[in-house]
């Protein structure tokens, strides 16, 4: 069962919001780890603003740039069909105006010969 896709809850959640949606999009529900979760709720969220408030400037670039990092590791130390790159800049191509992206993506995947295909890719 797929689940619904979400909104911000808050000016500063993009970042947690569409990578939560990139897995939700991308997986059934009972397919998705707790431990995706767990990373994305732990790693984002931790840019500082003016003030001194962590948060409050939403999710650095290194904060995705490490998650799609572990996203990568954490698929092939399970075996789990994801794959993950941060792209900056020129980089992105066909979204002119996004500055930085964690880019999501199921590849096609088989698990002795009785598990699922599929592709997917989505850009925050």
């Amino acid at each position: 069962m797929k689940n619904v896709l979400n909104y911000e809850s808050s000016e500063y959640d993009c970042g947690p919001t569409t990578l939560t949606n990139a897995l939700r999009y991308l997986f059934e529900r009972c397919d998705i780890p707790p431990e995706l979760l767990k990373a994305i709720a732990l790693y984002t969220l931790d840019a500082y603003n003016e003030e001194g408030e962590t948060g409050r400037s939403g999710t650095s670039a290194m904060a995705m740039q490490f998650l799609a990092s572990w996203f990568e590791q954490f698929g092939r130390c399970k075996k789990f069909p994801i794959s993950a790159s941060f792209l900056l800049g020129e980089q992105v191509r066909g979204i002119p105006t996004a500055t930085s992206s964690a880019v999501c993506s199921r590849a096609a995947w088989r698990s002795s010969g009785a598990g699922w295909a599929g592709t997917g890719t989505m850009c925050c």
